[in-house]
């Protein structure tokens, strides 16, 4: 790893100028993209690149000069990148690549200050002005930056598991755009009108940077910034020097990649946006479904519940009504109490048969002895006896400060699983376990009902009542699974109600 990073910084520094200084975009990546744990391996490479660089080129003359050149712009770096970087995420966001370039242009800029102090104690003398030399290592840093370092966030990307397609990173091949433009006016014959070709050529940049993004716009720049440095000052004409259009397509860079950044932005939260429109358009047509059930299950239930009235309480009614007329008629005192008897135990059976209605509408036990009990003890506990199942019922934690529609939701929901199980077997067990684990400001109810029936093809009996759970979980916001291939568990629901 560090003769690689040694090799690609003296690679990049033999390509460079003093307007185009690429190693330092290699230095804000390092920085930027790999743990704060690894600053000092990468301090150690790039101290011994300079040196061996210096060396071999005759570049200093003075030893702590040299010393200095090898250190200090790093730890510069390094203290702006510490203090205003942010741990970088898989896509880099607006307020991160904002964060980015405004770093970069503050480590260039306070690095060529240190640069032209380490320069003059090296010479003793600066071979420009201190202002131009300042303007020349911050552009020659700042453009290196936007080439190396954006390429670099580009390829490392590309690594991970938010990648896009090649295709878009290479705009679809229009990245050679502002470079075509370049060239071909470059070439055209002028004199006395100047043509400005990396002037022209930032409109195909910023159309790349808007259409595909910052991926595009970074390699269109890398492109653009090597083609007017490798053309130099000749081909483009004397009235630009290089300087200056190093410092155009600075920023241009920089416009660029924060408008790219922000159209991926843009991009990355229309298709969240349409994703949830998508999802809450087919919650709605469900809710509208499950309303539209709930509506005819009502008149169905309706009907049921008149034609009960009327077949069981009418006939007691009437029983009750003839035995009267018959007593009525008896002047005989002990088939008169035989009577009255036989009334009574008629009444007996009008009033279970009127509470089993009732039950039907409302689950008094639910209100009269809480959630709990009506699970353990109530009416399913007795279903499943008569029939021979083995009912078991577990509770954990305070189940009676659920909400009274959830604990209506629940009661309800066990009760459909316990008739399924009578109606369609369940291999002669069922099993409710219900908890409830409080938090601060919320509660987690969790209902898991198993049986020993095995297979189960819902096809077969995915009827009313395997609906009207699903429902009734709807109802109430839970997460609802049913399990046709096994018993363990059969229904497993889950839901967050606040505190009670």
């Amino acid at each position: 790893m560090a003769p690689a990073y040694i090799a690609l910084w003296a690679g990049l520094y033999l390509l460079s100028s003093m307007h185009w200084f690429l190693p330092a975009g290699l230095r804000l990546a390092a920085l930027w993209l790999m743990p704060r744990r690894w600053w000092w391996a990468i301090a150690l490479c790039e101290a011994a690149a300079i040196v061996l660089v210096a060396l071999a080129r005759g570049t200093f003359t003075d030893p702590v000069a040299l010393l200095l050149a090898a250190t200090v712009p790093w730890c510069l770096y390094a203290l702006i990148v510490g203090t205003f970087a942010r741990s970088p995420g898989p896509s880099p966001t607006p307020d991160t690549m904002m964060r980015f370039l405004l770093c970069g242009i503050a480590a260039s800029v306070v690095t060529a200050g240190a640069l032209v102090l380490i320069n003059l104690m090296d010479d003793g003398v600066l071979p420009q002005p201190p202002v131009a030399m300042l303007y020349s290592f911050a552009v020659g840093d700042f453009i290196g930056i936007l080439v190396v370092a954006s390429l670099a966030r580009t390829l490392l990307g590309q690594l991970g598991p938010q990648r896009v397609p090649w295709h878009v990173v290479f705009g679809e091949g229009w990245v050679l755009a502002p470079v075509l433009v370049v060239l071909v006016l470059s070439a055209l014959p002028h004199r006395n009108v100047p043509l400005y070709p990396v002037m022209l050529a930032i409109f195909p940049l910023f159309w790349l940077s808007f259409h595909y993004g910052w991926r595009a716009c970074s390699v269109a720049l890398g492109l653009l910034s090597a083609a007017v440095h490798g053309l130099g000052v000749g081909t483009l004409g004397s009235s630009w020097p290089l300087p200056q259009l190093q410092l155009l397509i600075a920023a241009s860079g920089f416009a660029g990649l924060s408008l790219g950044v922000s159209g991926d932005a843009l991009r990355t939260q229309g298709k969240a946006l349409k994703n949830t429109v998508d999802m809450l358009s087919s919650r709605t047509r469900a809710l509208s479904d499950t309303a539209n059930r709930l509506v005819s299950q009502q008149e169905e239930e309706r009907r049921r519940i008149g034609a009960e009235l009327h077949d069981q309480l009418g006939q007691d009614m009437t029983a009750i009504a003839t035995r009267l007329r018959l007593v009525e008629r008896t002047p005989d005192q002990d088939a008169m109490r035989d009577g009255l008897r036989s009334i009574a135990d008629l009444v007996g059976d009008a009033h279970e048969h009127l509470r089993e209605v009732i039950q039907a509408l409302h689950p008094l036990v639910l209100h009269r002895f809480g959630l709990a009990r009506a699970l353990s003890e109530g009416p399913m506990h007795e279903l499943a006896r008569d029939h021979g199942i083995t009912y078991q019922c577990t509770i954990e934690g305070n189940v009676d400060r659920v909400p009274p529609e959830v604990a209506t939701a629940l009661y309800r929901i066990c009760q459909e699983a316990t008739t399924n199980c009578v109606r369609h077997g369940c291999g002669g067990r069922i099993a409710v376990h219900l908890a409830v684990w409080e938090h601060a400001s919320a509660a987690d109810v969790h209902l898991r009902i198993e049986d020993d029936g095995g297979a189960f093809d819902p096809g077969n009996g995915k009827g009313l009542g395997l609906q009207n759970i699903h429902d009734r979980a709807d109802a109430i916001g839970a997460e609802y699974v049913f399990n046709p291939d096994s018993g363990y568990p059969r229904h497993l629901l889950d839901v967050r109600v606040p505190a009670g």
